[in-house]
């Protein structure tokens, strides 16, 4: 009898210890990207598999893409914030202004192991040093590679994606052959599809920060806000005579309708629209596996009985010299914050979660669905899928607690993501990397003072109203130089003084 109490004392200290981290439910609140209002994110069966297994009521607010910066600069500002919030226009000079505000709740000490999986998402993104701000980390980025595919550096997603059959309709086959096209080749190729009236829109174009990228570096432009080399800092409009090719190229390609007439007034998703719908020759745009995926699926909608594989094509744009250079992406997109406001339960609650996203099998099932029902693990701990093509709303808002969807979009395993545009969107990454990279620049990224903060100028429109002005570029852009050095000189020279070069 003894032996059989003290049995049981045991079992019931055992659960005991493993409920304790789920002893009670929690409710907490949550954003991500792109939440729409009145969308159910929260019947479906992905969800209540979540909710269920951290017993826990998640409500996830509307934020869509459309005035996020603004909702989200009031939330914080006002102590209105969501639990956890994606901060989409993540900016580290007002990141270390709200942590001196007490805006935001740190994570809890010793977070990194309790929570190993979140340890190695920040790690990973680059940012685990610079997040820390004495002693205490109040963010977590969402990195984009790491667990399932290490890339490193990596190559900026610009692409352009364009039609491979009007193409060939005009004698062009070899275009775009080698992942690359240069802009002798693109524009040859749009003046031909002008020339023999082969589409509605026979230009190219895509929202005014991807259209000016399209020229970039091509023609030799770093477009860094502040760039750094061996002499100190620099300023992206330093010396405007750099820029005078550049603009008077654009202008003679806009002045001759290769450019959308209207690209300074659109979206990006204004342009995929017409892309897909057949109404557009190519855009430039976000060239990684997901959204080139999503590109064929939504041509393929609107032309049941076309080719998409055939139809649309993708590459990078290159110099005429044949190599495409492009900029070093930072491994990360997006940071979750906290709300000080949460309690020491709830936030510890969020980071099981997230914990669990983060890990090879919760980022598996937030792309692929509930694990042992939609798919499980073979006696080689190869993913099988078992429910095909399945998807839940709730995977849309949650898969953003951990990793961004391209580290697992490229390893093949989800169903719905064809392992050619995977293919594809390699090589052509793997022509970026061939070029060599323009260089992350971590230390401007991760810079704070008070000059930093309040640095702010919209160079992408100057350079706009040149281009479809037609104004004179060099006189143009020295007068708005002149007339903003009071913002851009000082702070040139206080990075030159705190990097230690001499200017």
């Amino acid at each position: 009898m003894k032996k059989l109490v003290s049995l049981l004392l045991c079992m019931l200290m055992v659960f005991a210890c493993m409920g304790t981290a789920l002893a009670d439910h929690i409710e907490f609140s949550m954003t991500s990207y792109n939440t729409i209002t009145g969308v159910d994110y929260t019947s479906d069966d992905f969800y209540k598999f979540i909710a269920e297994k951290f017993d826990v009521t998640i409500d996830i607010w509307g934020n869509e893409a459309d005035g996020a910066s603004e909702r989200e600069h009031i939330w914080m500002n006002g102590g209105t914030m969501p639990n956890a919030m994606i901060w989409e226009s993540f900016d580290y000079g007002e990141y270390v202004d709200y942590v001196d505000q007490e805006l935001l709740k740190p994570l809890p000490d010793g977070w990194q192991e309790r929570w190993p999986n979140l340890a190695k998402l920040v790690k990973v993104s680059g940012m685990a040093e610079a997040l820390e701000i004495d002693g205490q980390t109040y963010a977590i980025p969402h990195s984009v590679f790491g667990n399932y595919l290490d890339m490193d550096p990596i190559p900026s997603h610009f692409s352009i994606t364009f039609r491979y059959d009007l193409a060939c309709e005009v004698g062009m086959e070899d275009l775009g052959k080698d992942s690359i096209i240069t802009l002798s080749e693109l524009r040859a190729y749009l003046e031909a599809l002008k020339a023999n009236n082969l589409i509605a829109m026979p230009c190219i174009a895509d929202n005014t920060s991807n259209t000016l990228a399209l020229f970039y570096l091509p023609l030799q432009v770093n477009s860094r806000a502040f760039r750094s080399d061996e002499n100190g800092y620099h300023w992206i409009f330093e010396n405007p005579s750099d820029w005078t090719e550049l603009l008077t190229t654009m202008q003679d390609w806009y002045q001759n309708g290769l450019i959308d007439a209207d690209f300074y007034q659109k979206s990006y998703s204004d342009y995929r629209n017409l892309l897909t719908s057949g109404q557009m020759a190519a855009i430039c745009d976000s060239g990684d596996c997901v959204n080139f995926n999503t590109y064929r699926a939504q041509y393929q909608a609107a032309f049941p009985d076309r080719d998409p594989y055939y139809d649309l094509h993708i590459a990078a744009v290159a110099s005429e010299d044949g190599k495409a250079y492009a900029n070093q992406a930072g491994n990360y997109w997006t940071m979750q914050m906290f709300a000080p406001e949460t309690d020491d339960a709830t936030l510890e609650r969020i980071l099981d979660v997230m914990d669990y996203i983060a890990s090879m099998e919760g980022q598996a099932a937030v792309q692929i669905g509930v694990p042992g029902v939609d798919w499980e693990y073979d006696a080689d701990g190869k993913i099988v899928i078992l429910n095909p093509g399945v998807t839940y709303p709730s995977q849309e808002p949650l898969y953003l607690l951990g990793y961004c969807n391209d580290d697992f979009a490229y390893s093949g395993a989800k169903s719905t993501l064809d392992i050619r545009n995977i293919d594809e969107v390699k090589a052509v990454y793997a022509k970026k990397s061939e070029a060599g990279l323009v260089k992350y620049e971590m230390g401007y990224a991760t810079y704070s003072s008070p000059l930093r903060s309040n640095y702010s100028l919209d160079t992408n429109a100057i350079l706009a109203q040149i281009v479809v002005s037609g104004a004179d570029p060099e006189s143009t852009l020295q007068q708005f130089v002149d007339e903003n050095v009071n913002i851009w000189k000082p702070l040139q020279d206080e990075l030159n003084q705190y990097f230690g070069f001499t200017k």
